[in-house]
């Protein structure tokens, strides 16, 4: 159990501070190979005001180390309707990106405010070492949609490169969790 509250806020006016409680945290998953992450700075935000014209672009970048073997992007995505999100890295082809589930009618990936994950294994080829730009496009509206009031466009947050090998952390979580834990 995960629980945040805030302790007597009108008694003792803390109404900005919720604090973190936790108990009998135990974790019996596969043990996952370790891997890098690489963030983008920004934020894609094609959205504005809810509608954007098919065939809007942002580029973000995210700078990578060196190339390995297994690249996966992952983020996630607000609004994308099934077909729409089109990606572009280092100028390459244009690919789809789909989140894990479009829930409403199969067509969008949720309501205004719902963010849906997406995880896409890369080809190595398509990135470098250094700087990557990755070109997110608003592509054409899907058959789905065509008699309903979703808006054209969509948000990418979150977004990364994980890069297999990374440092094992896993052993520093535990000794960290031990500490802190009430």
């Amino acid at each position: 159990l995960f629980k945040t509250h805030a302790y007597t806020p009108t008694g003792h006016g803390n109404f900005d501070t919720y604090t973190f409680h936790w108990d009998n945290i135990r974790f019996d998953g596969p043990r996952l190979q370790p891997y890098d992450v690489h963030q983008a700075n920004d934020v894609v935000y094609l959205q504005a005001n809810g509608d954007r014209p098919v065939g809007d672009m942002q580029t973000v970048a995210i700078d990578l180390p060196e190339s390995r073997p297994n690249p996966v992007l992952f983020g996630q995505l607000h609004g994308a309707l099934n077909g729409q999100v089109h990606l572009s890295i280092n100028g390459g082809e244009a690919i789809p990106v789909h989140p894990d589930e479009y829930p409403l009618d199969d067509c969008v990936s949720g309501e205004w405010r719902d963010w849906k994950s997406f995880r896409l294994p890369l080809n190595p080829d398509w990135l470098q070492t250094g700087e990557n730009n990755l070109t997110w496009t608003v592509g054409p509206r899907p058959t789905c949609a065509a008699d309903q009031d979703w808006w054209d466009g969509y948000s990418v947050k979150f977004l990364q490169v994980q890069l297999d090998g990374g440092e094992d952390r896993s052993i520093v979580f535990e000794d960290r969790f031990q500490s802190n834990s009430r």
